[in-house]
């Protein structure tokens, strides 16, 4: 799982970049078309079309890494289930990385003033269970409304799609919200820290890297699928 692990967190941080350069994009057409520059407008929406396709690619592969692998079924929500799937599957797979890195006599002594708080005199197994109990707090704020799950009754399915979409938003900020648990982050910032010890390091890094994902767009909208571009009407000039 480590080398799919690493895969799921660079297409998070590649998918963070593309969102933002979607929006530029996005601006700079509508920009265009309210001044009535329609030349600069045609290019804008090639920009557009390129940086939706890189989306694409990216999502598809985050989705075929994902839903064979963290056990929580179909994607049913779009984009941000998948996002929150994904950032999840990151720190439940670096952190049992940590869990091996850690077991080492002398690795642990060096690292015993990491764990504070309510894991002081405690260990990475500790940490490691905290961690997977709040992870399934927040998954069990939005999965009782999935699509493949009992309506509730009395629910229309406008209203239990609304209901999931929402939930998955507040599954987000929750999940943002681990990393202002103080014991968690002194944890977390001293791993990181840990440039001599390679593989604490990189894995801390990561789960700190999914925990600050910014990815600000809607996320309840459907997941963009890859399709064949139209082409120009009969007659039509090619631009070069």
């Amino acid at each position: 799982m480590r080398v799919e692990s690493y895969l799921v967190a660079e297409m998070l941080q590649r998918l963070e970049q593309q969102l933002a350069t979607l929006r530029l994009q996005g601006a700079q057409l509508a920009t265009a078309l309210g001044r009535d520059q329609y030349a600069a407008a045609l290019e804008a929406s090639d920009e557009l079309y390129r940086a939706l396709d890189a989306i694409v690619a990216t999502t598809e592969i985050l989705r075929d890494h994902i839903v064979r692998r963290d056990d929580l079924g179909k994607l049913g929500e779009g984009l941000g289930e998948l996002v929150l799937r994904a950032r999840s599957f990151v720190i439940v797979t670096q952190f049992d990385l940590l869990q091996a890195g850690l077991a080492e006599p002398a690795v642990e002594a060096r690292t015993r003033g990491w764990f504070t708080g309510q894991f002081e005199g405690q260990g990475i197994a500790e940490v490691r269970t905290h961690v997977r109990a709040r992870l399934a707090e927040i998954h069990a704020t939005w999965r009782p409304y999935r699509q493949d799950q009992p309506l509730v009754p009395g629910m229309t399915e406008t209203e239990r799609t609304s209901i999931c979409r929402s939930m998955i938003r507040v599954a987000q900020r929750a999940l943002a919200e681990l990393f202002g648990e103080p014991d968690l982050a002194w944890f977390l910032e001293h791993g990181a820290a840990a440039t001599d010890l390679a593989e604490i390091h990189v894995a801390c890094k990561q789960i700190v890297a999914a925990l600050n994902v910014q990815i600000d767009v809607e996320l309840s909208r459907p997941l963009l699928r890859r399709t064949r571009r139209a082409a120009p009407p009969s007659g039509a000039m090619e631009r070069r």
